[in-house]
């Protein structure tokens, strides 16, 4: 059975938009949630990449990174991901919980991260199924907290271990609040959503 060709530049193009859609929603989440701050995004991406590259995009072995891992349930399936550095991921929690964090996040640290997660994630989906009219519902959050490229492989365990090639929606956001925290933003779909998907955008 041939694998499928990856997306063409118009359909990249038209997953750009999705992208930009979703995470603009979720950004604005997010600044709501902690306190009406600004919360910027860079330009989303679409990526096309070989799942053995995916945790160079968050970071790889050199990088601590606290991550919340959803499963897409509905009409899609597929994976997003919410990731920020260790340090980002304290003084995000500091703020949410309006406390000091220590080396490891606690349990009361990991339940804020993982609400704050959620809350991303679903507004990031609603407007996608908003823009494409697809029922989304994430999961529960998964939250780990390890080196980059441990992080991914627990991804990958839990998803289609054969899938070889992985079409990541992705953007990076940079809040300015008093304690400021950057992360990443990746919608991961399965490669059978992935073609549903870009039907419903008429590519």
């Amino acid at each position: 059975m041939n694998a499928p060709s990856p997306p063409s530049e118009l359909q990249l193009d038209a997953l750009r938009e999705v992208a930009n859609v979703g995470c603009g929603n979720a950004a604005s989440a997010l600044s709501r949630l902690v306190g009406g701050r600004r919360v910027s995004i860079e330009v989303p991406r679409a990526l096309v990449v070989d799942v053995d590259d995916l945790s160079a995009l968050v970071g790889g072995h050199e990088r601590q990174v606290v991550a919340a891992s959803l499963e897409i349930h509905g009409e899609m399936a597929g994976r997003v991901m919410v990731v920020l550095e260790s340090g980002d991921a304290h003084r995000l929690c500091e703020l949410l919980l309006n406390a000091p964090t220590e080396y490891k996040l606690k349990e009361a640290e990991r339940s804020a991260f993982s609400e704050a997660a959620n809350i991303v994630a679903s507004a990031c989906l609603s407007a996608i199924g908003q823009l494409t009219g697809l029922a989304l519902v994430p999961s529960v959050p998964t939250v780990d907290e390890d080196d980059g490229a441990s992080v991914v492989e627990e991804l990958l365990e839990r998803s289609d271990p054969s899938v070889g090639v992985a079409v990541v929606l992705e953007t990076r956001f940079t809040a300015s609040a008093a304690l400021p925290f950057e992360g990443q933003l990746l919608v991961v779909p399965h490669p059978a959503s992935l073609r549903q998907l870009l039907s419903r955008l008429g590519v």
